[in-house]
């Protein structure tokens, strides 16, 4: 028998709507009116689901948040993603066209330094040594700018407003692929430009410009290699300190290589004025960080896992935002930023235990309530954002990946939430803010056994545009798959690239 809470359906009394109750041993029933239905009397949820999709073709569209490990960093997603819990396979979807946009980002970026070759090289007025300097900072610029926050406001604001189109908007979220795109093109353009400077004798092995250009070049070679998964994913906390110092480092390396090198004066102003984007992108960025208090508690005394962290200082941006937050200015965690459940001033973080840093803050909260000092960025759109632009959507969270989710509670355009936990945990707090929204509410209990895809999707209404899943890797994977199966529009986050 599938371990579920149950959600009973009857007629209430009237005209009204049915009625659904959650219910489950010992615990308070909590209920959840949805929207009107056509029903009459009694009715099942597998009536209710007649799994007749057709919505546009789900692709691959996943964001870079690398796998929490078990007594490693957490510092990649500690934010509000799950205690893993795995579901049941469902048979093995047909084979399909898959497109992974984070590659098609990147692909493009570098046809367009392809195109920006040949158009300078149609000039004729500039050497082959300030070309590729030129391209190698212009990628530089690019690199640093696609991750500034401002920007990923900017371009996900403008999307939600413009278009509802699906390619657009993963297009939009996997702009990471022009980060990593415009850093490959600038280590191979650096390479270059030390290449030819040398064999054009434009410098020599001992002069200055050869010094500052091979030394931009090897803090390239470095951010890259240790960019790469296999690196980021087991020494995530290095990972993040180098690429944070080293973009500083080649920007300035970069400038005075503008400033010294024996170049025309309107190719050292253009080179300046690049440097100059560089150094105020990364400055607007380290300015969005505040200082401020924050509250840290468990969700409820028995439940040692989850906590909360209360931001009274930080109002409510939304749904669909995350805020990466920090104790020591070093070490950044991301979370999803969401309305605060106690009805409290400001907002909330849902906190799981899925590293060293969160099992640390939590250890500390199981005396009470504790109150310590965080220091925040502005925070940017998650693909959670993207539900604005859609009128019907619903949601799949697991264990803390719940938070989300939980800015969207009384949303009108969304028509049903699905949370599957192990609710031998109290969590009481959530299931009573959920009970007060107004909408569908689904809990699968996973102290027992663990759903199928097939017993979650049938939950989802067949009238839905698209499906937000926050959740551990292998159910986020599942889902996505049978998605894929339906023909169902599915955002979610890969944990990586």
């Amino acid at each position: 028998m599938t371990t579920t809470h149950t959600v009973g359906l009857k007629a209430l009394p009237g005209a009204g709507p049915p009625e659904f109750f959650f219910c489950n041993n010992g615990l308070k029933p909590y209920s959840f009116r949805p929207q009107p239905q056509n029903t009459a009397g009694p009715v099942s949820f597998s009536a209710l689901h007649q799994h007749q999709w057709s919505m546009g073709y789900s692709n691959d569209f996943w964001l870079d948040d690398p796998s929490p490990k078990k007594n490693t960093s957490d510092a990649a997603t500690d934010a509000s993603i799950s205690i893993p819990i795995g579901v049941e396979s469902s048979p093995t979807p047909p084979e399909k066209r898959k497109i992974n946009y984070f590659v098609v980002m990147m692909c493009l970026w570098i046809i367009l330094n392809g195109v920006a070759v040949v158009c300078i090289g149609m000039t004729k007025k500039w050497t082959t040594e300030s070309c590729t300097f030129a391209l190698a900072l212009g990628n530089l610029c690019a690199s640093v700018v696609t991750r500034n926050e401002h920007f990923s406001n900017a371009v996900m604001w403008s999307m939600v407003r413009l278009t509802r189109r699906e390619t657009l908007h993963r297009l939009a979220h996997n702009v990471g692929g022009i980060h990593a795109g415009a850093g490959t093109c600038c280590t191979g353009w650096s390479l270059a430009s030390v290449v030819s400077g040398i064999v054009s004798k434009q410098f020599s092995f001992m002069s200055v410009e050869f010094f500052l250009r091979s030394s931009s070049f090897l803090c390239l070679v470095i951010t890259a290699v240790l960019a790469m998964k296999f690196f980021r994913r087991t020494h995530h906390n290095a990972f993040e300190y180098i690429h944070r110092a080293l973009p500083w480092v080649i920007g300035i390396l970069f400038l005075l290589d503008s400033i010294l090198s024996n170049r025309s004066e309107v190719a050292r102003i253009a080179f300046i004025s690049q440097c100059c984007v560089v150094f105020v992108s990364l400055l607007t960025s380290a300015m969005t960080i505040l200082k401020l208090d924050a509250t840290v508690s468990l969700i409820s005394e028995s439940n040692k896992k989850m906590g909360v962290i209360e931001l009274p200082a930080i109002p409510y941006p939304g749904p669909g935002k995350i805020i990466k937050l920090s104790t020591d200015l070093k070490e950044w965690h991301t979370f999803a930023i969401c309305p605060n459940i106690y009805g409290r001033h400001g907002s909330m973080c849902l906190v799981a235990s899925a590293g060293d840093w969160t099992e640390s803050l939590l250890k500390k909260c199981e005396n009470g309530q504790i109150r310590t000092t965080f220091y925040t960025k502005k925070g940017i759109p998650s693909y959670m954002y993207s539900s604005r632009a859609f009128s019907s959507v619903a949601c799949i969270g697991t264990g803390a990946g719940i938070a989300p989710s939980l800015a969207l509670f009384g949303q009108s355009h969304v028509r049903k939430l699905v949370w599957i936990n192990n609710m031998s945990q109290s969590v009481e707090p959530i299931t009573k803010y959920a009970s007060s929204s107004g909408t569908q509410f689904k809990i699968f209990d996973t102290s027992d056994k663990r759903p199928a895809v097939k017993e979650i999707m049938s939950e989802i209404p067949n009238d839905v545009e698209a499906v937000f899943v926050m959740a551990n890797p292998k159910i986020t994977s599942d889902i996505k798959e049978y998605c894929n199966e339906m023909n169902i529009v599915c955002f979610g986050s890969n944990w990586d690239h």
